[in-house]
Order: structure tokens, then sequence, then C-alpha cells
């Protein structure tokens, strides 16, 4: 009795092992679509969305560069940098933003300034698709789907690739103790 157990399952031999393998790389292809084609489709969709917040900002920036600025200005933009402060542990230990907040008046480098409207856009500013607009069962689509569906269909691809190994076993004849 030859006991040669090489298996390859890149290279299957026999024809039991030949559906076998078919079946285990539709089952990879079709959860690697469902988990990357969805990423990707987020990606492709996605579009830039200011907070009100950053609006209101940058118009009070851009007047601050003109040195045409009033106290009210300063206030949005105090307004606004501390809420970001507040958003984020990342942001409140920012010395350029620290130093704003406690005196918006203080003289700053260019090198400074040229970094405050990049900090307000990297936090005000989001991605938004109709993915993550999308409402369903109370979630945004965006989350029910990898949360939820991409859960239960990961447990489908294990019972459906239970259930069709059964019958190859049956058509191949192999008993499984």
């Amino acid at each position: 009795m030859d006991k040669n157990y090489h298996i390859n399952i890149f290279r299957p031999k026999t024809p039991y092992a030949k559906s076998n393998a078919i079946l285990i790389f539709t089952a990879i292809l079709i959860w690697a679509f469902a988990v990357f084609g969805f990423q990707i489709l987020l990606k492709v969709t996605e579009k830039p969305v200011p907070e009100k917040s950053y609006i209101e900002f940058s118009y009070a920036w851009e007047k601050l560069q003109q040195d045409t600025h009033t106290n009210v200005d300063l206030q949005i933009m105090t307004k606004t940098i501390s809420g970001v402060m507040a958003k984020s542990s990342k942001a409140r230990q920012n010395p350029i933003l620290q130093k704003f907040i406690a005196n918006p008046q203080t003289s700053f480098s260019q090198k400074e300034l040229a970094q405050i409207p990049v900090l307000m856009k990297k936090y005000l500013v989001h991605n938004q698709s109709f993915l993550t607009d999308t409402k369903f069962l109370g979630f945004p689509f965006h989350y029910f789907y990898t949360a939820v569906f991409l859960l239960i269909l990961f447990v489908l691809i294990c019972f459906t690739y239970c259930l069709m190994l059964e019958k190859i076993n049956k058509k191949y004849q192999v008993e499984i103790d």
C-alpha cells in the first residue's frame, strides 16, 4: 500500500483534490471580493465634505491672511481650534494650536501659520459617499456591511463549503469518520 501523503493545494493531482481546491479558492474569492471590493467602492465614491465650522474657519482665516480680520474672526478661529482640540488628544498636544488658543494675536512664523489650516482641514473635512450616508436598519450602510453583513457572509461561506464538500465526498465515495 502506497502511503504517499504529499498534498499541494496549488497543484492538486486527483480529481477529488481538484474539486476541493476549486471549492476553497471560490470561497476565498467570494470573501475577498466582498471585503476588498466594498472598501475599494467606498474609496472610489467618497467625496470630501467640510464641517460647518471648517467653512467658517476658512472664511475667517482668509481675512486674517489679508489682514482685514476683526475680533469676531479671531473668536471664530479660536472656537474652531478649541473644538478640534476637544476632538483629538493629538491636536491638544500641538504646540501651535496651544499657542493660538493662549493668545490668537501672538506673532507666528510663516511656517507655523501655514500649518494651522492644514491641521484644521485634517480634523474638519471628512470623506463621505452614498455608502456612508445611507441608513440600513438604523446603521450607516458601510458600518452595517462591514460589522454585520460580512460576518454573516463568512458563516454562510463556511456552511456552503461544508455542504458542497459533502457532495464532493459522496461523488468520489470518500467517507469521513
